[in-house]
């Protein structure tokens, strides 16, 4: 599952209401919100392959930054648009074949690709009305470099080639949708979001890629702990259909996988209309095969990502006018 869709399809709600920051809660019109996160990412798995005589261990370490501009339009649809910056992102292949140790080292950095979203209340927008529906529309955009990268390649203490940087960029359109809804009860707030995104297809390398159909389902509960402080608890669940892409010139065919995880956050409002959320999400996928023709299969893999977000609300109640008619 490509990185920047998961945080994507992963997209839930912080806090109050009031605040418009629960998923089933829209911006007013005029009203702003910007969204400043970290994400870390910490992933560990096992590589199985006919040339490695015993399976090889996986690690996955990452920084990326998330900008994220949500705007009012009208009582009952808001727009937003997510722009990701991977700062650095290392992947380690480290097993053993029969001509010896063989190390595989492959870093990736830059922008990647715009995600856009849409949403439309189905419910009455009203902070106090219960229960809430909105309906999202998708989309991710080509907007960062396309590169594969090449690995740093050392086999039995030789360097067989060295590394060349990638970039996270896919070069494909996706599209897809999402449904949140929500009840509010006194001191509490269970909500589920579904999303689903339409793999893209695109021409690499003279390779021709389908990216996976991507889907997640999300069920939480928001927890006032006091007057400035949210818990939030949720589960996860992950679909990844098949897809082909292109690896150094060659066609890769991977399989469709299924997963299933859980988050923690705490929201703290740290001042009017700023908050401030610290979490970490934790997500596994059932045994894969990575390469159907060369016949590798990943297991073992558990997913972690820390992160830490700035919420700040602008425009709205208690403005004299809607932030856009100020300039």
């Amino acid at each position: 599952m490509r990185p920047a869709l998961l945080l994507l399809l992963l997209c839930a709600g912080r806090t109050r209401a009031e605040d418009k920051l629960l998923p089933t809660d829209l911006l007013l019109p005029g009203q702003v919100l910007l969204n400043l996160d970290y994400v870390y990412t910490r992933v560990d798995e096992k590589l199985s392959s006919p040339i490695l005589t015993r399976p090889a261990d996986v690690t996955e370490r990452g920084h990326q930054g998330l900008v994220t501009l949500g705007i009012g339009l009208l009582e009952r649809v808001e727009a937003q648009v997510q722009l990701p910056y991977v700062f650095n992102d290392r992947v380690l292949v480290r097993g053993d074949t029969a001509a010896g140790g063989l190390a595989l080292d492959s870093l990736s950095r830059g922008q990647g690709d715009v995600s856009t979203q849409v949403r439309f209340a189905l419910t009455d927008p009203q902070p106090d009305r219960s229960p809430k529906a909105v309906l999202g529309l998708l989309g991710v955009f080509p907007s960062g470099r396309r590169k594969t990268g090449r690995p740093e390649i050392d086999l039995a203490g030789a360097r067989l080639q060295d590394r060349d940087m990638g970039a996270p960029g896919d070069g494909v359109v996706s599209y897809g949708a999402s449904l949140s809804v929500s009840k509010a009860f006194e001191g509490a707030k269970p909500y589920a979001v579904g999303s689903f995104l339409r793999g893209g297809r695109a021409r690499h390398n003279g390779v021709d890629e389908y990216y996976a159909d991507q889907g997640t389902v999300q069920a939480g509960l928001q927890l006032q702990a006091s007057e400035r402080v949210t818990l939030d608890l949720s589960g996860l669940g992950f679909y990844s259909g098949p897809e082909v892409h292109e690896d150094s010139g060659a066609r890769v065919r991977v399989e469709r996988a299924l997963g299933a995880g859980a988050a923690v956050a705490v929201i703290v409002e740290v001042a009017p209309r700023i908050f401030l959320t610290l979490g970490t999400r934790y997500a596994t996928f059932r045994p894969q095969i990575v390469d159907l023709d060369a016949g590798s299969r990943v297991s073992g893999l558990r997913a972690f990502y820390p992160n830490a977000g700035l919420h700040v609300l602008l425009g709205g109640p208690g403005s004299e006018r809607p932030l856009w008619s100020r300039y």
